[in-house]
């Protein structure tokens, strides 16, 4: 019985390990880059003159099916990194004097904008990556990941000014010759970081081609 469990342990501790190593290549054996659906924002931060500038709250997040229903992300870390790739973007876009992340304030803003971004994965491309990742990367993989940024700007007394729906992809090639490009900017954490931000850039841009940003409200 002692044997059997020893075996039992050493058999568990093997195949923890071969999963550890092929999530670990899946991320390091690979190249991604952006479908270019968008373009890249250039003219970025932009050149407004408005005086005084308005303050905004800004809820952003991931979304996800939970229970059959789509809510926001209660995974406090991936908050985290949507918020690090649209709150730095929107601090800098010179449209705003302040952008507040605090929900106690969101009532004391001028405006506030959602910024739900939603991750889907062609099954094919799960499929493809789980192969590449049995064969230890020696059998080439392909994978897109489609990004949707679903925005919706409000006034001072919360009402919709105007939604916003923004779609880009990320490709993904995966093989055991990518490793030297696979800490470049090719990376496939970069890249979709990369990716998110002009998703943002794209999205203020549209906003202020509405011209619905104006002047602080008092």
């Amino acid at each position: 019985m002692k044997l059997k469990g020893e075996f039992e342990m050493n058999l568990k501790l093997k195949i923890e390990f071969v999963a550890l190593l092929v999530l670990t290549l899946l991320f390091v054996n690979c190249a991604s880059f952006s479908g270019n659906n968008l373009p890249i924002v250039e003219n970025f931060p932009f050149k407004d003159n408005i005086v005084p500038k308005p303050s905004l709250y800004v809820d952003a997040n991931m979304q996800m099916k939970i229970k059959g229903e789509v809510k926001d992300s209660p995974n406090k870390k991936v908050k985290e990194i949507i918020e690090n790739a649209v709150i730095p973007v929107v601090k800098n876009s010179n449209l705003f004097g302040e952008v507040v992340t605090d929900p106690k304030f969101s009532g004391e803003k001028d405006y506030k904008l959602e910024v739900k971004f939603t991750l889907y994965s062609d099954p094919l491309s799960q499929i493809s990556a789980f192969i590449t990742g049995f064969s230890m990367f020696c059998i080439p993989g392909y994978g897109v990941d489609q990004h949707t940024l679903v925005a919706t700007l409000y006034d001072r007394d919360n009402n919709v000014l105007k939604k916003y729906t923004i779609n880009e992809s990320v490709k993904t090639i995966m093989h055991i010759f990518l490793l030297p490009v696979s800490v470049t900017k090719m990376n496939t954490m970069i890249v979709a970081k990369s990716v998110r931000e002009n998703m943002v850039k794209y999205l203020l841009t549209e906003i202020k081609k509405d011209n619905l940003i104006s002047l602080k409200n008092d």
